[in-house]
């Protein structure tokens, strides 16, 4: 089978979470697509590894906040790997920031920037794995063939916004809203969040995957 011959970067790592296992689940998904390559090499965004690429996804747990995270260091993103990922997205790469990717390198404040929200130490949280609704908002290319769907997941709630995005998936957590996955832009680079995906049946749910390809479709340039 020929390969596509577009490239996307995946950097994984982490606490909490089954990394190989979301690289294989998601090289799966974006194969018709993009050629997959993974990494837990954040300092290689820096030498070269974004050469040539057309996207880059993170999916990664490391913050220092974390008290499962032994080695604190790991949380910081190298200065000139952000400024390649910044400069990357900026001038037209797609970005896809995965899950909790939002909780992670607390200190780059770019990452943030770049997603459009962020998870905030001491007020957001997420509820144990278990079955919640998602609900679709009409209107973007992505969710053009999507419907509501139920999802054996983590629930992440207080997500804090940090600029205007297009909500894409929303919840419902003690009565208030809560945004699971959006679409926005930084530079002339297009941005697809998704909050989703903590276990394989999560990343890999028929509507959930379905969601991350058009997310992908439409980021890439």
């Amino acid at each position: 089978m020929r390969q596509p011959a577009r490239r996307l970067v995946l950097l994984g790592g982490g606490t909490w979470h089954d990394f190989p296992m979301a690289a294989r689940v998601l090289g799966e998904a974006f194969s018709p697509y993009t050629r997959v390559e993974y990494t837990e090499d954040a300092g290689s965004l820096a030498h070269g590894a974004l050469q040539g690429a057309d996207a880059l996804a993170l999916y990664t747990c490391l913050a220092a906040e974390d008290p499962g995270l032994a080695h604190k260091a790991h949380a910081e993103f190298p200065a000139a790997a952000a400024r390649a990922v910044e400069s990357f997205v900026a001038q037209g790469g797609a970005f896809l920031g995965l899950h909790s990717t939002l909780c992670s390198f607390m200190g780059w404040t770019g990452l943030g920037e770049i997603m459009g929200g962020r998870w905030v130490w001491g007020e957001t949280g997420h509820d144990p794995v278990a079955p919640f609704a998602v609900r679709v908002r009409t209107g973007h290319p992505i969710v053009t063939d999507l419907g509501p769907f139920e999802v054996n997941d983590e629930h992440y709630f207080k997500l804090k916004m940090l600029r205007d995005v297009d909500v894409l998936l929303e919840s419902d957590w003690r009565g208030a809203v809560q945004p699971q996955g959006w679409a926005t832009t930084y530079g002339k680079g297009r941005v697809f969040v998704s909050v989703l995906g903590h276990t394989a049946e999560a990343l890999g749910h028929p509507a959930h995957r379905r969601f991350l390809t058009a997310g992908l479709a439409w980021a890439l340039p």
